[in-house]
């Protein structure tokens, strides 16, 4: 079997393939998995340490062994650009005075905690825009309360 018969990449058992096709079933898969990692706020708390996308995590989903994300270097490229991504995302967090093991363990996990609230709080805000879109569609008036938690009559 080759990778041009080969229509979903997710269904190939990857031990009938050749090492070059192989290779670039892993990579077709890990571009999937970070994409939806990074676009989802309850896989990204999983997916993300800080500013480092977890291998651990991709090995796991893309059902490979760890030197695949070391030696392939289609993935290694792709780790190292989503890495160089999310580094400039916490951009805003400078780096501070080394604090010992427990306080930076707790630190680390506030920072994610507050990284996936905030991807939370974008996806409810796209929707809301996507709910006031479909009312304003149906036919529906939109009004604003003069001051909040207050009915407008």
């Amino acid at each position: 079997m080759r990778f041009a018969d080969i229509e979903n990449v997710w269904a190939v058992d990857v031990s009938l393939l050749s090492n070059a096709d192989r290779g670039r079933v892993y990579f077709e898969r890990a571009k999937q998995v970070v994409a939806e990692a990074l676009a989802n706020p309850a896989e990204r708390s999983k997916a993300v340490d800080r500013t480092r996308f977890r291998r651990s995590y991709l090995i796991e989903k893309i059902g490979c062994q760890p030197a695949v994300t070391t030696q392939n270097p289609k993935i290694r490229a792709l780790l190292s650009d989503t890495d160089r991504g999310l580094s400039q995302e916490a951009g805003q967090f400078s780096a501070s005075s080394p604090l010992p093991g427990s306080q930076a363990a707790e630190v680390g996990e506030l920072r994610a905690t507050i990284d996936a609230l905030r991807h939370q709080v974008q996806a409810q805000q796209s929707e809301i825009v996507d709910l006031r879109r479909k009312l304003r569609e149906a036919g529906w008036v939109e009004i604003e309360p003069a001051v909040p938690g207050r009915l407008p009559w």
